[in-house]
């Protein structure tokens, strides 16, 4: 028994030497001995993309206006209101004070007190607020104006006059060297005086104008 599996085994390493000479069935083992070399891929690096700058939401500043009525070259009392470009009124006061805003386009809405100006009828104004402070004039032109009336080349010293202005209010006229602040226009008159009532038409009061009106009776 022990011989016999002597005999096997060298049979099983003769056999195997036989092959090791004439190369029949040998198998290389240098593609797994040795590894082929591979380039190592290169890592570029990854360039991380900056946000878009967002644009900046503009920060409106504020801005303080004073609002002045004027009648002629005298300041005046009166009322004024700030409206915003949708309509919508963000500010009112007397004439005079300053209101504080934030930039930006507005209009303005003037009225005169009653008695500051007869028959003056509101103004209306573009204005911008800008940062810081700032005045704006709103200015009514007028007429100083009086008359003189005659009959037949001589003064008459007692007369009524009433006169109205297109669209506007009528204002009475009496004897005196004093001139009247009125608006100026278009004017219809009447003259009253005794028992004679005379019409004057075409009266034209100029703005900006001093002017004493002569009206002669026959």
């Amino acid at each position: 028994m022990q011989r016999t599996i002597t005999i096997a085994l060298m049979c099983a390493l003769g056999c195997g030497g036989g092959g090791s000479e004439d190369g029949v069935g040998s198998t290389s083992t240098a593609g797994s001995e040795e590894e082929v070399a591979r380039p190592t891929p290169i890592e570029e690096p990854i360039e991380e993309e900056e946000p878009e700058p967002q644009a900046e939401v503009a920060d409106l500043g504020e801005g303080q206006v004073r609002i002045v009525l004027k009648v002629g070259n005298e300041t005046a009392a009166g009322r004024v209101q700030l409206l915003d470009e949708s309509g919508a009124v963000v500010a009112e006061g007397g004439a005079g004070e300053s209101f504080t805003l934030p930039e930006g386009r507005y209009r303005v809405v003037a009225t005169l007190d009653p008695g500051a100006l007869a028959g003056a009828t509101p103004r209306e104004d573009a204005l911008f607020v800008e940062p810081g402070q700032s005045e704006r004039t709103i200015t009514w032109e007028v007429t100083r104006v009086r008359f003189a009336v005659r009959r037949r080349g001589q003064p008459v010293s007692r007369w009524r006059i009433v006169a109205q202005r297109e669209g506007g209010e009528e204002l009475t006229f009496e004897p005196t060297e004093e001139f009247r602040v009125v608006m100026p226009g278009r004017y219809r008159a009447v003259l009253t005086f005794g028992a004679q009532r005379v019409e004057v038409n075409g009266l034209i009061f100029q703005g900006g104008a001093t002017q004493t009106v002569p009206v002669d009776v026959n």
